[in-house]
């Protein structure tokens, strides 16, 4: 079975919009007025609007076999690049590598004999385009999803540095909760309007926000101030009555030093002061919600590694339930 434009555009889920670029389908997380900001403010933040994090074809299916063409465009810092595969919500296997040694390759799995339901999450550091995609089942049959997560943030929500993609936080709330997200991180992003841009042109469910640790690190206090009480003044206006968590900064391994806009607790306060001035906002302290331990991060103590982002995801989950309700 061939997949046709239509069938593709019902089966991959945590986007805003699909289109077609020289023969290959692109999935965007971002919407166009999104994306035109960052190609005319900051061409290293556009090209990783492309990543693929949190992308994820999602199907019921008999078959015994899913493969498709991929070319891949760099997205972000890291070179490294892999597609998760889900059968019934458990993990089954990993295609990908380090370095990767061509742009362009195939994408092939063997599954399980009956019916099934299959998840192929896409690679957080790349954009990965797609063709020819095929499946030998007698039918395939899209996911359902009742309720949809934006998730805004930084490196740490675009999922560095996770080598499991399928295990950047958002995707871990997705499959713990059972809800479609749409992953609108982007690493070295800060505060600043642009990344809401004129809003999805549809409303979330909930939102989540985590950022502030690039302001803290680079910002002086009066910008990112201003910043932050613009920021949850217009994603009020784009996200009427739409539930929202704030994470403040997670911890990280350089936290006690002072920078321009003060302790890394002046810039949790900050936010919080902003943010909990709007109707349906929530704030969480950022710094509970993950171990202080190096053992859960990258070498430079700040970017989650994969048994970080699941010690994250499994303090975040149960607030996440408590605070909308599920």
């Amino acid at each position: 079975m061939n997949f046709d434009e239509k069938l593709i555009r019902e089966t991959v889920f945590g986007i805003t919009r699909v289109t077609v670029e020289h023969g290959y389908y692109c999935f965007h997380r971002y919407a166009e007025a999104q994306e035109r900001f960052y190609e005319f403010s900051n061409w290293d933040f556009f090209r990783k609007c492309y990543a693929t994090a949190g992308v994820r074809f999602d199907f019921y299916t008999d078959s015994t076999e899913f493969s498709f063409d991929f070319e891949l465009h760099s997205a972000s810092s890291r070179r490294f690049y892999y597609f998760d595969v889900f059968v019934d919500g458990r993990y089954l296997t990993q295609f990908g590598e380090e370095s990767p040694s061509s742009a362009q390759s195939r994408f092939c799995v063997k599954l399980p004999e009956g019916e099934k339901r299959v998840t192929v999450w896409f690679p957080c550091m790349y954009a990965a385009f797609v063709k020819n995609v095929c499946a030998d089942g007698s039918f395939v049959k899209p996911a359902v999803f009742d309720k949809t997560l934006l998730a805004i943030g930084d490196s740490i929500t675009h999922g560095y540095d996770a080598h499991l993609s399928s295990n950047a936080y958002p995707a871990i709330l997705a499959r713990t909760l059972g809800i479609n997200v749409i992953n609108q991180g982007i690493g070295g992003d800060v505060y600043h309007e642009g990344n809401i841009g004129e809003g999805l042109g549809f409303l979330p469910d909930f939102i989540t926000v985590l950022l502030g640790t690039n302001d803290w690190a680079g910002r002086k206090r009066d910008r990112f101030t201003e910043s932050v009480e613009n920021y949850y003044a217009l994603l009020d206006k784009y996200y009427p009555g739409v539930p929202k968590l704030v994470i403040t900064p997670l911890w990280r391994g350089d936290c006690k030093r002072l920078t321009s806009v003060g302790r890394f607790s002046d810039a949790a306060d900050v936010i919080t002061r902003e943010a909990k001035s709007y109707p349906g906002v929530s704030v969480v302290d950022g710094m509970k919600l993950i171990d202080h331990d190096d053992g859960l991060f990258s070498p430079d103590v700040l970017h989650p590694n994969d048994k970080g982002f699941e010690n994250f995801a499994s303090n975040l989950c149960p607030v996440f339930k408590k605070v909308f309700g599920l």
